[in-house]
C-alpha cells in the first residue's frame, strides 16, 4: 500500500491535504460553501449544502468516480434546527442510496459557514492513478 495524496487548493500554509488515496479507497477533506476562488458563499442551509455538495462532486468526478461511489460522509452543522434543511437538499444527490453518515453540532464552523462535510469514496483500483 502507497499512500498518495491530490491537492486542488493553493491555499497558502495548510496542513492537510484535499484528498488522500490508497487500496481503491479516497478521503476527502472538508469541502464547504466555497466558489472558485475558495471565497465562503453564505446563504441558507440549502443553499450552503448543495455548493458544498456539488464542490464534493467535483473532487470525486477528478478522482474518476460519481457519487454513488461515496460511501461515507461527516457532515458538521451549526445548529440542530438546520438539519432539516441539509438532509433534503442531501437526499437529492444520494438519490441511488445513501452513504453511512455522521452527523455533528459544532459551536463554530470555519470561515462562519453553516456546515463543513467531508467523505470516503470507493475508486475503480484500474483508474486509480490515470485521472489524479
Amino acid at each position: 500500500m502507497m499512500k498518495k495524496v491530490l491537492n486542488l487548493s493553493d491555499w497558502s500554509g495548510k496542513t492537510y491535504s484535499d484528498v488522500a488515496y490508497a487500496n481503491g479507497v479516497a478521503f476527502i477533506s472538508g469541502q464547504m460553501s466555497l466558489d472558485e476562488n475558495n471565497q465562503p458563499v453564505r446563504g441558507t442551509i440549502e443553499e450552503e449544502t448543495a455548493r458544498a455538495l456539488d464542490n464534493l462532486k467535483k473532487v470525486v468526478e477528478k478522482l474518476g468516480a460519481g457519487l454513488d461511489d461515496v460511501l461515507f460522509t461527516q457532515v458538521i452543522l451549526l445548529s440542530n434546527d438546520d438539519f432539516p434543511g441539509f438532509s433534503s437538499t442531501y437526499a437529492k444527490y444520494f438519490p441511488n442510496g445513501y452513504p453511512a453518515r455522521v452527523a455533528t453540532i459544532a459551536k463554530e464552523i470555519y470561515l462562519g459557514l453553516r456546515l463543513e462535510l467531508c467523505a470516503v469514496v470507493a475508486l475503480d483500483r484500474s483508474n486509480e492513478d490515470k485521472n489524479v
